[in-house]
């Protein structure tokens, strides 16, 4: 439903705004936007985000296994990172 409704909001030249807290919540919302919404930028406005979405990189053992297996392999755990390589 998130989706859909910021998928016809942008369709319209409108902008969405999801407030949470920079933790698991939001790495899960940014992971279903990039997925669903490759072409839309992504903000994280925090004076904390950054720290908090690169700490997400570092510390594995609170992931579920399928991210942990990412982590050994040269590959990201989260698609937050791979974004903010690329200035999205």
């Amino acid at each position: 439903e998130m989706v859909k409704t910021a998928q016809s909001t942008l369709a319209g030249g409108g902008h969405v705004f999801i407030p949470s807290y920079p933790s698991g919540l939001l790495y899960d919302i940014i992971e279903l936007l990039r997925t669903k919404l490759q072409t839309v930028q992504i903000c994280c406005i925090s004076p904390v985000a950054e720290y908090c979405l690169a700490y997400a990189g570092i510390v594995m053992e609170w992931l579920c296994s399928s991210r942990q297996e990412k982590v050994y392999i040269p590959s990201e755990p989260f698609g937050h990172q791979e974004l903010k390589r690329r200035g999205q």
